[in-house]
């Protein structure tokens, strides 16, 4: 792990003098190193580097935003790698209610939010519900595992099939 600390700061400095101290990779490399101080057992310094991701998310994003949202979840998929369930479902309460005020919430976030819930109710042994969740986003994640996409054309009323360029399938195989 301290390789991966040494990696982190070394791609910090370097982000922080190009770009200046308020940029958008802040964010990430503070979950990152949260993820280390866990991964090492460092558990105060898990929850300050929490506690310091959720205001920089808050200041930079703003707290009804998708970015936002996205940095809860992922804070919770944390906390459920730590085992506080109950921490990480209420990021995910939380984060889920704020797309839902702010009208934002979208199928791959939506599946994400399904996928964290089903990881919590896993852990805690409610397997049965886990695979409820689990079957709701199957066909979603299925979907999205695809090169190429089938669609009806508006004018001539024919399938078509368009390949998809590599940026979106990359997105698509990162949810």
């Amino acid at each position: 792990y301290k390789k991966a600390i040494k990696t982190l700061d070394k791609f910090n400095k370097k982000v922080t003098k190009k770009l200046g101290a308020d940029n958008d990779y802040l964010i990430q490399y503070k979950i990152q190193m949260a993820a280390n101080s866990l991964a090492s057992g460092f558990l105060a310094d898990f929850t300050s580097r929490v506690a310091e991701t959720i205001d920089l998310s808050i200041k930079k994003n703003g707290a009804s935003t998708q970015e936002h949202a996205s940095v809860l979840l992922d804070i919770a998929e944390l906390y459920t790698i730590y085992g506080n369930y109950s921490i990480a479902e209420s990021y995910i309460l939380e984060a889920k209610s704020t797309l839902e005020k702010s009208d934002q919430l979208e199928d791959n976030l939506s599946a994400k939010i399904q996928l964290s819930t089903a990881k919590i109710y896993s852990g805690q042994g409610f397997y049965n519900k886990a695979l409820d969740f689990i079957e709701n986003i199957d066909q979603y994640f299925s979907s999205r595992a695809v090169s190429k996409e089938t669609y009806v054309d508006s004018e001539s009323g024919k399938l078509k099939t368009r390949k998809l360029d590599a940026k979106e399938v990359q997105d698509r195989l990162q949810d």
